[in-house]
């Protein structure tokens, strides 16, 4: 459950938390942030739910609602991952088999060594250098097409633009970041499997059953108008990328596709602070929770968002993991190891604290970022910071 609290009941500092609500506004006053929501619950007591900004950039009147629906963009992973192990819970689907069992298509040279779980802990040798081009060329033909395409149709084209792709790395060895491959490939694996789309499964097995209302891969008619809408000059340091393209919009895409509210998120990431279960629905089981919220890559490195190399990249299947390492701008200071979470390029963030049942939600939309490095300049590893000193459990 989550429910409205008292503070006081699960041991938060209310003047913490006020200051909390006090800093996250300066974030939108001072241009750090276009727009912020977020939700802080205790043991299923919500502490904290707010939300400062506007809602569209050519609105600047235009207060930011609690109920505001915001692109996730690798928030989506996550879920996309707990669709994965729904059909590993359900026999149907083996995470330690060939990527090539699941989708034949896949002829890259090295790419038969790839493994399912290779995909959702990033380590398939895939690349974001040598992906991206390709998907970028495929949807850019899609969208300049004669006739317009089907989302779907959209999709195939980009699964077809990278059968072929080589992992550069060799798979296993090594963690590197590459979601718009790793988890294009998860959905697919999800529709052949299943025989329904991403978007339609999530919706059945996953949405539908947890009261997800306002949740879904790619953004519904019915909720466009809740949509928060970026200003595109934030994004300028990406080649090409238009945050408010709607057939971009409209892509059911399992590594950055689902659009949700704070209070959608909420419900998720309590359902696994639960181990998989919530107001009577046992989503997944706790062995799942357990396997996709434990570093399941020890021993295995990375770089950060600079390049900078992270002896022990930390990777659940689907979660990041908090391990020892503190990534630059990414990671607070005060979180234990064990946390964990996901956090998108727009400025999104989910994440659960299990030690203190904590459950949080992060949705913003970023101001700027770094030209040269093209860090977003997000500011959750101080929210994280903040939300843990508002915890009283020794006065």
């Amino acid at each position: 459950m989550l429910q409205i609290g008292d503070p006081r009941e699960v041991r938060m500092d209310v003047r913490r938390l006020e200051k909390l609500a006090e800093r996250v506004q300066a974030w939108t006053q001072t241009g750090l942030a276009q727009s912020v929501a977020y939700l802080v619950a205790r043991h299923g007591v919500v502490v904290a739910r707010n939300a400062f900004g506007i809602a569209n950039y050519l609105e600047p009147d235009g207060p930011l609602k609690t109920d505001a629906i915001f692109g996730l963009s690798s928030v989506s992973k996550p879920v996309t991952a707990t669709a994965v192990m729904l059909l590993v819970e359900a026999g149907e689907l083996s995470l330690n088999r060939p990527l090539a069992e699941y989708i034949p298509e896949v002829s890259g040279k090295g790419a038969g060594a790839i493994l399912v779980h290779h995909l959702l802990t990033h380590t398939s040798g895939y690349t974001v250098n040598s992906a991206a081009p390709r998907l970028g060329a495929a949807f850019r033909a899609c969208r300049s097409a004669a006739q317009p395409m089907d989302k779907h149709e959209i999709i195939e084209k980009m699964l077809s633009s990278v059968y072929d792709l080589d992992p550069e790395i060799l798979p296993g060895t090594e963690n590197r970041y590459c979601g718009i491959v790793n988890y294009l490939f998860l959905a697919e694996i999800v529709r052949r499997v299943s025989g329904q789309t991403i978007d339609d499964f999530a919706r059945q097995n996953i949405f539908e059953p947890l009261g997800m209302k306002d949740t879904s891969y790619g953004l519904s008619k019915s909720s466009s108008g809740r949509r928060v809408v970026p200003d595109p000059a934030a994004y300028k340091g990406i080649d090409g990328y238009d945050p408010n393209d709607s057939t971009r919009l409209a892509l059911p895409h399992g590594g950055g596709g689902v659009f949700s509210t704070i209070d959608d998120m909420a419900i998720f990431v309590q359902t696994f602070l639960n181990g998989g279960r919530f107001k009577g629905v046992q989503l997944i089981s706790p062995a799942s929770v357990a396997a996709m919220t434990t570093n399941q890559i020890a021993g295995i490195g990375t770089r950060d968002q600079v390049g900078a190399w992270v002896s022990e990249a930390s990777w659940g299947l689907g979660w990041m993991v908090q391990g020892a390492a503190r990534w630059r701008r990414a990671h607070g200071s005060l979180q234990p190891v064990g946390s964990y979470y996901h956090q998108g390029a727009s400025g999104a963030a989910i994440w659960a604290e299990p030690k203190s049942g904590l459950a949080c939600v992060y949705l913003s939309v970023i101001s700027r970022m770094d030209p040269v490095t093209e860090e977003f300049f997000w500011e959750f590893d101080k929210f994280q910071n903040m939300v843990m000193s508002c915890i009283q459990d020794d006065a």
